[in-house]
């Protein structure tokens, strides 16, 4: 069965011509001819046959030529030709696969070959373009056509299997759903094909932004964008990834001529925090972004309100902890160390404080964690060797009994290779003895 298979039958000689039209009559295929190589082309482009039956010897442009200019032509690169000649020479063979060709039939025509090949041929081509349909259903089924990002079916999928291999491996993930703000005025103002470029820009730049995560970036709707990760420092990483987003969407660009700044709310839920299943993830993420519009847009807020005052309180002291040190913020203290039998004092702990201005004193456990993310536990490190090791030897010189002083060590003072340095230096400024200094 021919399943009414479009043949294009190129040949300048009526013969020819009518002699393939006798041999597939009763094959029940549509038969097109033309009779020259600007004709072939110009039906070619207008039909997209099935095959194309094509003499090589032809005046003006032959059957090389034709067969050439159809290969780089996008929409006919996977045309099957098959060319006719009634040269049987090895060369001419060559230049013709050379040119694109996909078989070779020579002149005159066996019936029973003829009928054979073409039958193989279309039914391969049927076949082939079965596969590129389903290929087509299935990519429109899981992608948004205007931006290529995954679209709400592929993002589910994924969001259910990024959920289960979290729950195995405890960790968390992250469900950030983004809506531009006002993005319906700059539609209509400007047009609805500087709105699409814009939603292709932003696309890009939010997969730009989270490309090192192995973050899912999809589009659900309209200017509705969603983005999952897994993470095991939500309140930081996360923060700071909204935060970045947000900052890169708001850039300026340039559309169709136009300049358009647009800004960008986002709303934030955790798995397994905010929820354990992809639907109710997805709507406590969205009721955040709600939030997020209503204080006012161009920010973020986590679906569960103590995420964020964490995620504020996080922000705030990340930036005070930078004007600790040069505020004379941080002090020591020194807690006796005592032989258990003698019940005397064997030595001391150094013990880091931080005196906040407004939130009073505060511990190690409350900022050396960010302070050891930040790279700031680095010199604040060096501040407690150096004015451990000072107060120790003021307090020998004053008289005190030669007591010998433990300072905790952060395991990322380590990453550089100065730490040894480092202690010389405290130790030498100093003048105390290594003996009366203990690292822990």
């Amino acid at each position: 069965m021919s399943e009414n298979s479009t043949i294009l039958i190129v040949d300048d000689e009526m013969v020819s011509r009518y002699t393939v039209e006798v041999l597939l009559a009763q094959e029940g295929y549509t038969l097109v001819f033309a009779e020259c190589g600007e004709e072939a082309l110009e039906k070619a482009v207008k039909l997209i046959p099935d095959l194309m039956l094509l003499d090589v010897m032809m005046p003006g442009m032959d059957g090389f030529e034709v067969c050439q200019r159809l290969r780089a032509n996008p929409r006919l690169a996977e045309l099957p030709i098959v060319m006719i000649t009634a040269l049987d020479d090895r060369d001419s063979r060559l230049r013709g696969i050379e040119a694109g060709a996909d078989d070779f039939m020579s002149k005159p025509f066996d019936r029973a070959e003829l009928r054979a090949r073409v039958r193989t041929i279309t039914r391969l081509n049927r076949y082939r373009r079965l596969i590129e349909t389903e290929e087509k259903l299935v990519y429109l089924a899981n992608y948004d056509m205007l931006t290529s990002l995954p679209n709400r079916n592929l993002l589910l999928e994924r969001l259910r299997q990024t959920l289960t291999h979290a729950g195995r491996s405890h960790q968390n993930v992250a469900i950030m759903a983004l809506d531009l703000d006002n993005f319906q005025m700059i539609n209509d103002g400007v047009g609805h094909e500087v709105g699409d470029n814009m939603l292709r820009e932003i696309a890009q730049r939010l997969t730009r932004t989270v490309s090192s995560l192995g973050a899912t970036v999809a589009r659900l709707s309209g200017d509705e964008f969603v983005v999952i990760f897994d993470t095991n420092n939500f309140v930081k990483e996360v923060s700071e990834m909204a935060q970045l987003m947000l900052d890169n969407i708001s850039q300026q660009m340039t559309l169709s001529n136009h300049e358009v700044v647009i800004t960008a709310s986002i709303g934030i839920s955790v798995y397994p925090s905010d929820g354990e299943e992809a639907s109710v993830l997805l709507k406590n993420a969205n009721t955040a972004l709600a939030r997020a519009k209503a204080a006012g847009k161009n920010t973020y807020q986590f679906f569960t309100t103590e995420m964020n005052k964490v995620a504020l309180e996080r922000l705030i002291l990340e930036n005070q902890l930078r004007k600790a040190l040069t505020h004379n913020q941080l002090c020591l203290y020194y807690q006796p160390q005592i032989d258990s039998n003698s019940g005397h004092i064997v030595g001391m702990e150094a013990l880091l404080r931080w005196q906040h201005p407004k939130l009073g004193l505060l511990s190690p456990g409350k900022f050396v964690p960010v302070a050891e993310e930040m790279g700031l536990i680095i010199p604040i490190g060096e501040w407690v060797l150096r004015t451990a090791c000072e107060q120790n030897k003021a307090w020998q010189r004053a008289g005190f009994p030669l007591l010998r002083v433990s300072v905790n060590v952060s395991s990322r003072q380590f990453h550089p290779a100065n730490l040894l340095q480092t202690v010389k230096d405290a130790l030498t400024d100093s003048g105390l003895n290594p003996s009366y200094l203990e690292l822990e």
